[in-house]
């Protein structure tokens, strides 16, 4: 085990009784400190690896620097190792660093043996102070106490390192300290780093044309920004990847996103493209989570379809499953089309296959939707030519009033979304229009019948579902379809 060029300086003083004088080299331990010359006493031995372990303990504990002083050995025996067994020796040293020496006196630690009560060697020792005895450890985290907020030098990280033999057991770390070591990791990433060089150059050499801001390239980079230069951590081990995806969907207080992973959409298409685009990468935080072969892949379509009817096959979640988190803009016509409004006849304007609010129910760790309803435009509000839906101002673009076409989709929000417990609606004209919202939404929770609490329950209860008599064709899903018409 190599050590730092400052672990341990021996000195020789005189002896301060009229005992022999201890025969100790003044031997440098840089190169190797546990090959004690011929003539030295092997207690010296175990009392070093005692002060070894002890620096070893932290980064911190190794920048003390200490300094060991014989002074005299009771008895003095260099010939055997059987005068370290006997229980009277006493090994008295000073303890320094570059200001002081403190006096110390080390004595070997013993054990009754069984039956004989004899005293047995443990091949330890125990520092004596005071007619009581201490270990090691305790006496010298006493006399040099360490400051734990204290920064450390780079070099003394690695001496520390080198001493340690530069191997790092994670696999025996407890898996909370792994947690700590990655939200470390994790916590408040630099603004100007590798990773956001890469990034830049990345988007100024896919921009179209001079001053655009070009879209990213498809993957999850929603996922890679919060990771930034640790990004690499998803690929050490499942153990690993778990630890760091469950930082990144759930969130922590500690983290950029306290809230898990948020999606921000201000477009109807940029929702439809992060969706799909996320839902294309599975999460592979279990073993055996990527499908290859016909069997898995039906089973990860019935996920990615139906989270909540089969939360068994959880392994195969996409990216897109993992979202706690959607805020969501979109103007008027692509909010009504979305939210799926029946007022007037809209109905008949719907997009088959279009998607609509149901893509909720694909998000089985949604917690929070939150809802911008539709702004003033720069230029005014107007229709447009082939828009797809009746006309929705007749007044002057700048003087047309948005209160009734908000209402229109605020209920249509309470009503549909009332599964969900956190739902926030923005924008409104005025207070009026946000109370009557909050009141919409209260009523129509008290007659939803089964919450998704219940229905949790309901799926432990039955242990995932009962088995009927006859085979029951399924329904294709698609976006156009209600999903009462799935369960009929």
């Amino acid at each position: 085990m190599g050590l730092s060029s400052n672990f341990i300086e021996m000195a020789r003083l005189s002896p301060q009784t009229d005992s022999p004088p201890y025969n100790f080299a003044n031997t440098n331990f840089n190169d190797n400190p546990q090959n004690a010359t011929a003539d030295e006493h092997p207690a010296i031995d175990i009392i070093l690896k005692a002060i070894l372990a002890f620096r070893l303990q932290t980064a911190a504990h190794f920048e003390i620097d200490i300094s060991v002083y014989i002074n005299r050995i009771i008895p003095v025996d260099t010939e055997t190792r059987e005068g370290f067994l006997d229980p009277s020796l006493r090994v008295e040293v000073e303890l320094g660093d570059f200001t002081r020496r403190i006096p110390a006196t080390f004595r070997p630690r013993f054990r009754k043996a069984r039956g004989t009560g004899l005293p047995r060697p443990m091949n330890k020792i125990e520092v004596f102070e005071n007619g009581r005895t201490t270990s090691v450890n305790n006496f010298l985290a006493k006399q040099f106490p360490i400051f734990p907020d204290r920064a450390v030098m780079d070099t003394t990280m690695q001496a520390w390192w080198n001493a340690n033999g530069q191997r790092f057991g994670w696999a025996d770390l407890p898996t909370e300290i792994k947690e700590n070591v990655i939200r470390f990791c994790m916590h408040a990433p630099p603004a100007q780093d590798q990773y956001s060089a890469r990034i830049n150059r990345h988007r100024n050499r896919f921009a179209r044309l001079p001053g655009d801001q070009p879209g990213r390239e498809p993957g999850i980079y929603e996922i890679l920004d919060q990771f930034s230069n640790w990004a690499s951590l998803l690929g050490v081990s499942h153990q690993v990847r778990a630890i760091a995806l469950r930082l990144c969907l759930k969130g922590t207080s500690e983290m950029p996103r306290s809230k898990g992973f948020c999606l921000f959409a201000n477009s109807y298409e940029k929702l439809d493209n992060a969706l799909y685009r996320l839902g294309q990468y599975y999460q592979m935080i279990e073993p055996n989570s990527l499908p290859i072969d016909d069997k898995s892949r039906a089973l990860a379509q019935h996920y990615k379809h139906y989270p909540i009817i089969y939360p068994h096959l959880q392994k195969y979640a996409t990216f897109a499953q993992g979202l706690q988190k959607v805020s969501l803009y979109m103007d008027f016509l692509s909010s009504m089309h979305f939210f799926k409004v029946t007022i007037g006849g809209f109905e008949r304007y719907w997009w088959n296959g279009r998607m609509t609010y149901e893509v909720f129910f694909q998000l089985p760790h949604l917690k929070e939707i939150e809802i911008r309803l539709p702004l003033q435009p720069r230029d005014g509000w107007n229709d447009y030519p082939a828009q797809r839906g009746p006309r929705l101002f007749y007044h002057v673009a700048n003087q047309a009033c948005p209160r009734i076409l908000h209402r229109v989709i605020y209920e249509q929000i309470a009503e549909v979304l009332a599964l969900y417990p956190y739902v926030r609606v923005k924008n409104f004209g005025d207070d009026d229009e946000q109370a009557r919202f909050y009141e919409l939404r209260d009523e129509a929770r008290k007659n939803v019948k089964f919450t998704r609490k219940d229905l949790d329950d309901l799926y432990a209860e039955c242990g995932g579902g009962i088995q009927l008599d006859e085979p029951v064709e399924q329904k294709k899903r698609s976006w156009a379809t209600p999903a009462a018409e799935l369960l009929n």
